[in-house]
């Protein structure tokens, strides 16, 4: 996995959302829609829908949160 920017995560630093969408997609994630304001990806071992929005470049703590929570519930790792 793409190490620093999980770690990155993990710390709860602040991502841009250009390293969020390498780092989601690394983990198997694919965009499955784009409405006006959200990114939606799905995963193939993952239930939940994932949304993020692009906050002029950065994603939103509470949806970095929601990656990791995912990355530790579903054990993902970089495919």
């Amino acid at each position: 996995m793409s190490q620093p920017i999980f770690q990155q995560l993990q710390h709860g630093q602040e991502l841009s959302f250009n390293e969020v969408q390498r780092l989601i997609g690394q983990l198997g994630f694919r965009q499955v829609s784009l409405s006006r304001l959200h990114f939606i990806y799905a995963h193939d071992k993952v239930r939940e829908l994932l949304s993020l929005q692009n906050a002029d470049g950065k994603v939103k703590s509470w949806q970095l949160r929601q990656i990791l929570y995912l990355v530790q519930k579903y054990q993902l790792e970089e495919v």
